[in-house]
């Protein structure tokens, strides 16, 4: 998608809310230049609900297109760069492409409930770590040990479990040699490990 002149460049550090709920779009939608943004959804009881994970490329403020009112939080996980487009500007090609963006988070999410429904939260747990693995929230320690920086409730939103229930798969995990959990992250040491299980 080529950059539209009116488009305008933002940056966000780690932790840093991007878009809060109950504000209107405004006629904008938001793409992932540069970084990793989640969107999650709280209940009344203050509980969050991982929704989508976004990397470089990846649409939101999709409400924009219905003119609605936004229910959700953006958060950027990591240092990130997000370019903000008025919806009027966007011709043909750019809604093409918007339109791609957002499909591909509709199968995402269709193939999330599927995880949920047909694999135990071992394998699902696999799958995600893996998947994380690729994404800027993993990297290498002073060490050069490969690390994913999120916390138990996070990952516990992304397999649909309960954090208890996330933590204990976390625990049996680490002592079959495949990861070790320390605060705010999880070090990947069995990636084969890993694979294997998430295919099972």
């Amino acid at each position: 998608m080529k950059a539209s002149a009116s488009a305008t460049l933002s940056q966000y550090g780690a932790k840093d809310t991007i878009l809060k709920p109950g504000k209107a779009s405004g006629g904008y939608v938001y793409r992932v230049k540069v970084g990793f943004v989640r969107i999650v959804s709280y209940g009344k009881d203050g509980s969050a609900v991982l929704l989508r994970c976004l990397q470089s490329g990846d649409y939101f403020g999709e409400e924009a297109l219905t003119s609605g009112v936004r229910d959700y939080c953006a958060l950027a996980a990591t240092n990130t760069i997000v370019e903000e487009i008025p919806l009027s500007e966007m011709d043909e090609e750019d809604l093409a492409v918007l339109s791609a963006s957002l499909l591909r988070a509709v199968v995402q999410s269709y193939q999330s409930i599927q995880d949920i429904t047909s694999l135990n939260l071992p394998n699902r747990l696999a799958k995600v770590l893996l998947r994380l693995s690729k994404t800027p929230l993993a990297g290498r320690d002073k060490r050069g040990k490969a690390v994913i920086r999120i916390t138990h409730d996070e990952l516990a939103s992304m397999v649909g479990s309960a954090r208890e229930g996330t933590t204990k798969i976390i625990g049996q995990l680490s002592r079959r040699g495949y990861i070790k959990p320390a605060y705010g992250r999880i070090y990947i040491l069995d990636r084969s490990g890993l694979e294997s299980l998430a295919q099972q």
